[in-house]
C-alpha cells in the first residue's frame, strides 16, 4: 500500500510541475522534432535568404515557424519599401507545409502587401520545396516568388529566393 501511495504522489508531483511549466516533459525527448522524419522541420528557424534584383545579389534574414499539422508563420526584413518604381510594405507570411518523403517538404506561404500609405496592394506568394539535412539539423531550398496585385486576373513571377536555415533551439 505504501508503494502505491508513493507512486501516486510522484505522478501527481510530476503532473503539477509540468502543468505549471516548471518542467517540460517534451524536453526529455530532445529538440522539438529534430530528425523525426515527417515532423523534422517542426519548430522555429533562422533563415538566410539570397535573391537576384537586376545585377544585385540581395541577402536578407527571415524567421520561420513550422507548426505541427502543417502551418507556417513567417517574417523577414526584405527591403520592399525600397523597391522601385512601386515601393511596398509586406506583412507576416502565413501558409502550409507537408512531408513528401525523402526529407522533402513542399510549402506555400502568402504575405499581404500594402502601399507605404497603408492601402492594400495585393499579396506575395512563395512556393518551394525544402530539403532537410538531419546530420546537421539544417534545411535549404529555393522559393518561387509571385506578386498578385489586387484586381489582377493572375499573379506575376517576381523571382527566386534561395534559403539556408538553422534551427532555433530553446535555451541555447
Amino acid at each position: 500500500m505504501k508503494l502505491k501511495n508513493i507512486t501516486i504522489a510522484v505522478f501527481v508531483l510530476i503532473a503539477a510541475l509540468a502543468t505549471f511549466g516548471i518542467i517540460n516533459i517534451g524536453s526529455i525527448a530532445g529538440h522539438a522534432s529534430e530528425g523525426k522524419g515527417a515532423r523534422a522541420i517542426e519548430g522555429s528557424w533562422e533563415v538566410r535568404l539570397t535573391t537576384q534584383a537586376g545585377n544585385d545579389l540581395i541577402e536578407f534574414d527571415e524567421l520561420m515557424t513550422f507548426t505541427a499539422g502543417g502551418g507556417i508563420v513567417e517574417s523577414n526584413n526584405y527591403p520592399f519599401n525600397l523597391s522601385q518604381p512601386f515601393p511596398l510594405v509586406a506583412g507576416p507570411g502565413h501558409g502550409s507545409w507537408r512531408f513528401a518523403g525523402a526529407r522533402q517538404f513542399p510549402f506555400t506561404f502568402v504575405k499581404l502587401l500594402y502601399t507605404p500609405a497603408g492601402d492594400a496592394a495585393g499579396t506575395l506568394r512563395v512556393t518551394g520545396i525544402i530539403s532537410y539535412f538531419p546530420e546537421n539539423d539544417t534545411w535549404s531550398g529555393p522559393g518561387n516568388v509571385e506578386i498578385c496585385p489586387i484586381g489582377a486576373p493572375q499573379c506575376f513571377p517576381s523571382g527566386v529566393t534561395n534559403a539556408v536555415a538553422t534551427r532555433i533551439v530553446a535555451g541555447e
